[in-house]
């Protein structure tokens, strides 16, 4: 099952389940508002972009993100002020 946890100073914790491989979820960024990605585990591709463990990715002024998980993931979300 899909989630999505708050941790300290407003960064989140989503876990992509195994069973949503082979589906493309649509997140809606709220404002376009600047984001930091981090897959704490496991491999993702965000908006066609292939991102593995321990890499970063700057998200600024995207409407929607498109995330696929290649395996089990754990994605660190940081919104950027």
């Amino acid at each position: 099952m899909d989630s999505l946890t708050s941790t300290s100073a407003g960064s989140k914790l989503a876990t992509i389940s195994p069973s949503i491989v082979d589906m493309i979820r649509c997140i809606k960024v709220q404002d376009r508002r600047n984001l930091y990605l981090v897959p704490s585990t496991g491999t993702v591709v965000i908006n066609g972009v292939r991102v593995e463990q321990g890499d970063g990715v700057a998200i600024t002024r995207e409407r929607t993100l498109e995330l696929r998980a290649l395996e089990d993931t754990e994605l660190v979300v940081v919104e950027l002020v």
